[in-house]
Order: structure tokens, then C-alpha cells, then sequence
């Protein structure tokens, strides 16, 4: 079972398709905003979306994480909807590694 979007094999051939939906917020320091995750929810539950990738230029907090690690264990059972993040130093080390190569 697939419990992070982290998790999937995107390499191999697969007949899988998965619905992925993404929001992108900007902030300056660090990230511990509500309305983030509820628009994640709510993008998933629109588009019946297996995955949420949460992408923000900000560090994220200790208590953001846990926010998002409890709504996810919630999910586990269901194996769906699950919320992943990346913060501002993985979007960084994802820009220099796929885009500037």
C-alpha cells in the first residue's frame, strides 16, 4: 500500500493512472497555514485525487508536518487523498537537479 506520494514507482510502466492535484504557496519563512491544507482537501475531493503535492518556497514547521502527518494517517486506510510537501530546500534541490541538470 502507498502511503506517500513519495512512495510510487513513477519509473516503471504501470497501468495505474493517479489522479495528482498540486498547490503552490509562497512565503517567506516558514509555512503553518491552514487554508493551505484545506485547499488541498478540497482540490482532492474535487477532482477525486489520490494525491496532493504541497510545493512552498517557505520551511515547513514542526507543527505544520504534524498537521499534515495526522490528515494523512486519517487517509491510510482509505489510500487515498494523501498530502505530500516540499519545501524550499527540495524545490531547490529538484530545479538544480532536473531543470539546470
Amino acid at each position: 500500500m502507498v502511503t506517500n506520494f513519495d512512495d510510487l514507482d513513477l519509473d516503471l510502466p504501470s497501468k495505474k493512472e493517479y489522479t495528482v492535484v498540486a498547490q503552490v504557496k509562497s512565503y517567506k519563512w516558514s509555512i503553518n497555514d491552514n487554508n493551505a491544507i484545506e485547499q488541498c482537501k478540497t482540490a482532492i475531493e474535487k477532482f477525486k485525487a489520490e494525491y496532493a503535492i504541497l510545493i512552498t518556497t517557505a520551511k515547513i514547521s514542526d507543527e505544520f508536518n504534524k498537521k499534515i502527518e495526522d490528515y494523512n494517517d486519517s487517509k491510510t486506510q482509505e489510500n487515498t487523498g494523501i498530502i505530500s510537501l516540499v519545501d524550499g530546500e527540495k524545490l531547490a534541490k529538484l530545479y538544480i537537479k532536473y531543470i539546470r541538470g
